[in-house]
């Protein structure tokens, strides 16, 4: 959970002594409920509780205007409600009293806002809810929540710098400039821990204060915690999301890690002298670690199928944090991306080194080759270009199908005519950012290099990382006729982001090896296989150590 600044907590004052009152008479409400189930609430209780609530709040106004918070157009709010009553029936035959049906949105409202933290827009209504015997005042629900269908979901894994953060400004720079006045965008960052979450707030915040005040309130960011290189963490996340949010439209799979620990620097200056263009696109001269695995994923090793203490099987870091963590995210946000009017939207970011001979069906997860980089980029090309296809369907249809039971209560199950996410793959281009680590000095050379092979006539020398967005976020921003016309022939393509000699920015088509040829299949089979496998078998091992 975010820890705001005190400026921040300041702006919650007044609404804190207004929960207090409600979660006082939640308590006797719920009471009520355990002790006489069938009967009604008196109207002079709940007459009693508005007029009270509603003097409260009269006299605050008068007499304590609200302070704004910090990140104006986030209104980011470090209160959190929990233990509301959400029943799941509803008396109608209440004297005098409406009737209102328990659908999905208005559960989902009060939902949502049982945790969360964000408020998108100033705008904050009360909604009454009567269900059976318990009234229910709920705060600070906000139009883009109640009206689902005029917000946008996006959520972004590695958000805090590079190509994530650049990612993020995209989204909501081509969202403000392409998208009706009415529709607004939630976008939901995932950190690795508090720090970056308010530092990216901050960022974004004063990226976004180059529009107009009226633009910027269109634009909410929910921070939220992800490792992926622990399951647990991936499992937490997945869990909290569905119990919080209506949707998703669109999740983007940027974050990872490189693995790489130096550079050869005899090797890098040969090849730079040799061949430059391969160099400063294809660069052979990283060293990076061998065999490098994740903590253990269960406490004290624990096996679930006996109870006796045993190793469980290693799983590569780089594989985890570039693939195997997205992969158990994506699955297990799939209620979420299911939608009934328009299919949500999985888009890997891949790299433009993610070639052929880099993967290894008979080591996926990279563990004992130093390209696991590569090789775990090249995975995701070969998911997201073969999950159409009729020979990974008995294992992608898995995939792609909601886990039973993930939706927690009180969210009815999805319906049945939802549409199947589309899964897609984009990669930057080559862009100058620090996921290689570099000394300054050196990493100031690199961007020099980059320029000179764009000027030399390199179509993939992005350099920019706010350009080297310009695919993933046309990838996800894009309507559908958009993405499918550029799909000449009805392949699925890997779109990349590039330049031209003068730095102005397109989306092209790239090139993967194998794609359309013979093995092609097979080899998006087996990993799919291999993946599903991985993916039951992990989980498995979670639920049975209590970790989901």
């Amino acid at each position: 959970m975010v820890t705001a600044d005190p400026a921040v907590m300041a702006g919650a004052v007044d609404l804190e002594a207004d929960v207090s009152l409600c979660s006082e008479r939640n308590a006797e409400a719920e009471d009520v409920v355990d002790d006489e189930r069938g009967c009604k609430v008196e109207d002079e209780r709940e007459d009693a509780l508005t007029d009270e609530l509603d003097g409260k709040r009269e006299e605050r106004t008068a007499d304590e205007p609200e302070e704004e918070p910090e990140f104006e157009g986030f209104k980011v709010e470090p209160l959190v409600v929990a233990d509301w009553i959400i029943p799941v029936s509803c008396d109608s035959d209440v004297a005098n009293k409406p009737a209102i049906t328990p659908n999905r949105n208005i559960v989902k409202a009060a939902n949502v806002l049982r945790t969360s933290e964000i408020y998108p827009t100033k705008t904050s209504i009360e909604l009454y809810l009567l269900f059976n015997d318990t009234f229910l005042i709920l705060m600070g629900i906000n139009d883009p929540l109640l009206h689902e269908s005029d917000c946008t979901y996006v959520l972004v894994t590695g958000a805090n710098s590079g190509l994530g953060f650049a990612i993020c400004c995209r989204l909501l720079d081509e969202f403000i400039a392409t998208r009706p006045a009415s529709q607004s965008l939630r976008l939901i960052i995932t950190t690795r821990d508090d720090k970056k979450s308010v530092s990216t707030l901050r960022r974004l915040k004063q990226h976004l204060a180059r529009h107009p005040e009226k633009a910027q309130t269109r634009i909410s960011c929910q921070p939220e915690q992800l490792d992926l290189i622990s399951l647990h963490s991936v499992q937490v996340l997945a869990q909290k999301l569905l119990r919080t949010l209506p949707k998703i439209d669109c999740i983007l799979l940027n974050a990872g890690v490189s693995g790489v620990t130096g550079i050869n620097y005899p090797l890098a200056i040969w090849t730079v002298l040799t061949n430059l263009m391969a160099a400063l696109t294809y660069p052979t001269y990283t060293v990076t670690g061998v065999g490098i695995i994740t903590p253990s994923q269960i406490p004290d090793n624990h096996d679930l199928s006996n109870g006796s203490k045993t190793p469980h099987p290693p799983l590569a870091q780089v594989f985890c944090a570039n693939v195997f963590g997205h992969y158990l995210l994506a699955h297990q946000l799939m209620p979420l991306l299911s939608q009934p009017m328009s299919a949500g939207r999985i888009i890997w970011i891949s790299s433009i080194e993610a070639v052929g001979r880099s993967l290894s069906l008979a080591d996926m997860q990279g563990l004992h080759t130093p390209r696991a980089y590569e090789s775990s980029k090249r995975l995701t090309d070969v998911l997201a270009l073969t999950s159409h296809l009729s020979s990974t369907r008995p294992f992608a249809s898995r995939f792609f199908s909601p886990p039973e039971s993930s939706r927690p209560a009180p969210y009815a199950p999805p319906p049945a005519n939802t549409k199947t996410p589309a899964m897609y793959v984009a990669h930057p281009g080559v862009c100058a950012t620090a996921i290689v680590p570099l000394p300054l000095i050196l990493h100031s050379l690199m961007t020099l290099a980059f320029y000179l092979a764009r000027w030399l006539g390199s179509p993939w020398h992005t350099i920019r990382a706010y350009k080297g967005a310009c695919a993933p976020a046309w990838v996800a921003l894009g309507s559908d006729e958009e993405l499918d016309a550029a799909c000449h022939g009805g392949r699925p393509r890997k779109w990349g982001s590039g330049t031209d000699r003068a730095g102005r920015e397109r989306v092209v088509a790239t090139a993967v090896e194998g794609q359309g040829e013979d093995g092609w299949e097979e080899l998006g089979r087996r990993c799919w296989g291999e993946m599903e496998n991985l993916r039951q078998e992990w989980e498995e091992r979670l639920g049975g150590a209590g970790e989901v």
